[in-house]
């Protein structure tokens, strides 16, 4: 997926269900999966000024069929193109591959070289659903999560998948109590943490 370095992840109109401002916690930034993903490609494919050539290779290569609110690119030479389309006037979007077993079921998956990925974190999601560290998480919440700060690494997300689910059963007490909002039915809109990868381009 094509989509917002950390710093520059959030909308100056608030459009939508992107932030206003970056997520972050004094300077770590959330860098995990929901980072207003091929934002950039929508806004002008919906504005009318998206190139005729990329608006039919977006349109028949990136795909959300299944609702899962993963649109993903399955030819890594294309996501690169979308990417070098975004950044031809300002470096502010970043190439990631995601991984779970329920979006592998959902999406098939690509074999990427290792020397291109670079691990980031676990980021735990909902599936057709948001990112639960930062949907009324500790990224919008934080005294809400006191014991997890110091559990994010470097990128703003958790270290293993087990760390991650410890955290949803926390955002799941915290919805029981009331001290944040419903989110959708579990059995229908799974929660899986999701491997976030950053994808070398050069």
């Amino acid at each position: 997926m094509v989509v917002r370095k950390p710093p520059e992840n959030f909308s100056l109109a608030a459009s939508g269900i992107w932030p206003k401002t970056a997520p972050r916690i004094g300077m770590l930034y959330y860098a995990g999966a929901w980072r207003m993903p091929w934002h950039d490609i929508d806004l002008e494919l919906y504005g009318g000024t998206l190139p005729n050539n990329l608006r039919e290779l977006y349109r028949t290569n990136v795909t959300d069929l299944q609702g899962s609110g993963f649109s993903l690119c399955k030819d890594l030479g294309l996501a690169i193109k979308f990417l070098e389309y975004c950044n031809r006037e300002t470096f502010r979007c970043e190439l990631i591959a995601v991984y779970s077993p329920r979006l592998a079921e959902l999406k098939g998956t690509i074999d990427v070289a290792d020397d291109l990925l670079r691990h980031l974190g676990w980021d735990p999601i909902q599936i057709g659903g948001g990112p639960l560290l930062v949907d009324n998480g500790i990224f919008t919440v934080p005294d809400l999560f006191p014991t997890w700060r110091e559990r994010l690494n470097e990128n703003g997300l958790l270290a293993s998948a087990e760390e991650a689910l410890q955290y949803v059963s926390n955002y799941l007490q915290l919805v029981e109590a009331k001290l944040i909002e419903e989110i959708y039915p579990t059995d229908s809109n799974p929660i899986e943490p999701i491997r976030v990868f950053s994808v070398r381009t050069d």
